[in-house]
């Protein structure tokens, strides 16, 4: 029998699982990076009860519950509309509570290998912790996971791999460049044939948030009040979805040019880290790739930029192929 495999990318602002199925297909799905803390008031018990509640994982860290809703549909209320910008996220216990609600969702009952990614500026600092931390069993309302092997990589290791293995493979003989544009951060990875550069290679904060919230500043100063609805701008612009305000339709279109500024600055320290950049092919990746692509066409006008397809799922895909190409 095959090793079952599955990869989680617990990112600051939506988890994202992977897996093969029986027949090999690979099943890839995100949910908002919320974890409530349980609530047992007599209001939140009788919500949980309704269908619209059906997909909340009830997971128990370090001796607190949390409610973790595993469906990319559900409707995020405002209360839960802080991202986890920090740089210790990982070793809280709502990471935990993400990762463990993420597994529950597949519906095994074993793993034999557990992939999961850390930020590049912080994978040295926060494995081991990480690594220690991580149960060999999961238990949740309504069913437990058993896991074989916990490994864990640099977030863009697993958007590299998919370089080679699917249909970007032509790419992998190239020198690349892989920009992943994360919630809270960005990692850069130049490599060629899997051989990293690690002197060209980095990563550091400031990802897609920034550039959502240059554009909620700027429906603020329109609006004369504040907006914080970062959530519902990232919808529309991963979706094409219109954002509505009072509503009404909101063009972003007129904001792009301050967002644009923001991620200059992330461009820009990649820049100087990369040093001549003749020879680089950009790719982009990660749930805020796109975002970039302004800036580095203007910071780099002479490279090519290629975007993946379903850019977001890129690294926990890589992590199902790096956990099946490593295994015993």
């Amino acid at each position: 029998m095959a090793m079952r495999v599955v990869g989680v990318d617990v990112g600051s602002g939506y988890t994202k699982k992977c897996y093969r199925t029986d027949g090999g297909k690979l099943v890839m799905s995100a949910f908002p990076s919320f974890a409530l803390h349980h609530d047992e008031r007599a209001l939140a018990k009788a919500s949980r009860n309704t269908s619209v509640h059906s997909s909340i994982k009830r997971i128990e860290v370090d001796g607190t519950r949390f409610d973790v809703e595993v469906s990319e549909a559900a409707t995020i209320v405002q209360q839960r509309a802080d991202w986890n910008e920090c740089s210790d996220f990982s070793q809280r216990a709502e990471y935990r509570a993400l990762l463990y609600a993420a597994l529950a969702s597949t519906g095994f009952s074993h793993v034999d290998v557990l992939v999961v990614g850390l930020p590049v500026h912080t994978f040295t600092r926060y494995r081991p912790e990480l690594a220690a931390q991580i149960g060999r069993s999961v238990s949740w309302d309504g069913g437990q996971i058993s896991i074989g092997e916990v490994r864990i990589v640099p977030q863009g290791v697993g958007a590299m791999l998919t370089l080679r293995a699917e249909e970007e493979g032509r790419l992998a003989a190239l020198r690349t460049a892989l920009i992943d544009v994360g919630q809270f951060t960005t990692d850069w990875i130049v490599s060629q044939n899997l051989a990293i550069d690690f002197e060209r290679s980095g990563g550091r904060p400031g990802g897609a948030s920034h550039v959502y919230r240059a554009i909620a500043e700027g429906i603020a100063a329109r609006l004369g009040e504040s907006f914080d609805q970062l959530d519902q701008i990232e919808r529309s612009l991963r979706t094409g979805e219109s954002l509505l305000v009072y509503e009404a339709p909101m063009d972003l279109e007129p904001y792009l040019e301050r967002a644009n500024r923001v991620a200059l600055q992330t461009v820009r320290a990649i820049q100087a880290k990369l040093g001549a950049a003749h020879d680089l092919t950009f790719v982009l990746a990660g749930g805020g790739g796109h975002l970039y692509r302004g800036a580095l066409a203007e910071v780099f006008p002479r490279n090519r930029v290629v975007d993946l397809l379903d850019a977001r799922f890129r690294n926990v895909v890589g992590f199902v192929l790096f956990g099946e190409n490593s295994g015993s």
